[in-house]
């Protein structure tokens, strides 16, 4: 059995999930992650932020293996790191659908990495810039602490390897500004229309499969979080 992966601190690795406005996919990026991560073997718990803890249930249905908790002000969140990291290594947090100043506030704090998805329109693009402002101040205020990256989400696959028009300009001007942006793309898929929260390869130990939504999400997982954990995180779902 591996040991577990903590961040510099010794702490879990926290990661949060946000955005200004409703509907760019962060939840189901969200539950996905945690689904994905899990799949892997890794130590993982979800911490759901929304009020009622309603996608709390949707990943309990998915996956009920999962170590869940809802936390909404900065005191519960707190207290559900500090429970939840006596077993796990991977903590992720999915903030409230739009996120205030202060929940933001409270996400850098005890966050290593902020996630926030983007789907591709002036409109969401304008939408998430406030979040994006508020994170970059309090980077500033924290020795550059969390990292933070934005990804791309729904893009219109063109397929051949092509990257929509969309998407290289709007990477472009975020990059210019001074953001991360994931080079892994969540493309939109008819998966995307049938309402379903959480979507994965039915052959998680092959190279190739036939879900491409699923090969989305785990190309993003790899590329944004395993590539962070310092060491391989102990087999949890065995």
């Amino acid at each position: 059995m591996n040991e577990k992966v903590k961040n510099e601190s010794g702490r879990p690795f926290v990661i949060g999930f946000c955005n200004g406005k409703g509907g760019p996919g962060k939840t189901t990026l969200a539950l996905n992650s945690a689904v994905e991560l899990f799949d892997q073997g890794r130590s993982v718990a979800f911490i759901d932020g929304e009020e009622g803890g309603i996608n709390a249930g949707a990943l309990n249905r998915f996956e009920p293996r999962i170590e869940i908790r809802r936390a909404k002000t900065a005191f519960e969140i707190d207290d559900a790191i500090q429970e939840l990291a006596l077993e796990h290594d991977i903590i992720l947090f999915d903030a409230p659908g739009q996120t205030s100043g202060e929940e933001v506030a409270t996400i850098c704090t005890v966050a290593d990495l902020v996630v926030v998805p983007i789907k591709l329109s002036l409109k969401d693009v304008r939408g998430s810039n406030s979040v994006l402002r508020m994170i970059r101040r309090l980077q500033l205020r924290q020795n550059g602490q969390p990292e933070s990256v934005i990804v791309f989400n729904e893009v219109r696959p063109l397929g051949q390897g092509r990257r929509s028009r969309s998407a290289v300009n709007y990477r472009r001007q975020l990059v210019e500004a001074g953001y991360q942006v994931a080079e892994a793309e969540l493309r939109y898929y008819e998966w995307h229309r049938m309402c379903e929260f959480v979507t994965r390869n039915p052959n998680a130990n092959r190279v190739k499969s036939s879900d491409k939504c699923a090969m989305d999400i785990a190309a993003f997982v790899y590329e944004v979080i395993v590539q962070r954990l310092t060491q391989p995180g102990k087999a949890a779902n065995e």
